[in-house]
């Protein structure tokens, strides 16, 4: 139940788990430009020298502290459906990550594969809300946790944030799905097992 997670919700505090190590399949090598293999970044690190922590390390830092495996794929940005379709990973495993707000949870991050439907009588009876208190998250919010719609991962470094996981995509059989990495020119490579294991994710049926 996701009762317990919404009072611990605090936009100014630091990520779970400590800095811990990241690591690289090194699948997807040799794609040729404009698409050019990511480096999956350290947690507190910067993706360019110089220019400071990135958002994205706080929700890296998650992935570290669990000893995951996974990648950060770097491109051109893909902002509509077409555009990501055109990325060299396969749609049949990709996943997006839609975010809403309730009386209970200021973030609310709910995963399904991309092609896939929200049923929305699902979705609030898991998240333990009403059709009328969820709303999507404004564009707002999702900047001041450093995150793009179309981008975002299906994993938050906030305490109180959870992340409702379609079976779907745990089930698929696939080793690895591809989602959001915080921004339109980044991609995430994560086996679905990881993301069922982390903190506060939750797999229950929720598409259509």
């Amino acid at each position: 139940m996701l009762s317990d997670w919404g009072s611990q919700y605090a936009p100014s505090g630091q990520p779970e788990g400590g800095p811990g190590r990241t690591t690289s399949d090194g699948r997807r090598s040799g794609i040729t430009p404009p698409w050019r293999e990511s480096r999956a970044t350290r947690a507190g690190s910067s993706a360019e020298p110089g220019r400071g922590v990135t958002r994205e390390a706080s929700w890296q830092a998650v992935l570290d502290a669990d000893s995951s495996a996974y990648t950060v794929h770097e491109h051109a940005a893909a902002h509509s459906v077409a555009e990501r379709k055109a990325l060299p990973f396969p749609w049949s495993q990709a996943v997006k990550t839609l975010a809403f707000t309730t009386a209970q949870f200021p973030l609310l991050l709910v995963a399904l594969r991309a092609d896939d439907r929200v049923d929305f009588t699902r979705l609030v009876a898991a998240a333990g809300t009403s059709r009328s208190q969820l709303r999507t998250a404004e564009p707002d919010l999702l900047t001041a946790e450093g995150l793009a719609p179309g981008g975002i991962p299906p994993i938050s470094h906030r305490p109180g944030v959870p992340c409702l996981i379609d079976t779907a995509v745990v089930e698929s059989g696939h080793p690895s799905v591809y989602c959001g990495a915080g921004s339109a020119a980044r991609t995430l490579q994560i086996p679905p097992a990881v993301l069922a294991r982390l903190p506060r994710a939750h797999v229950t049926l929720l598409r259509r």
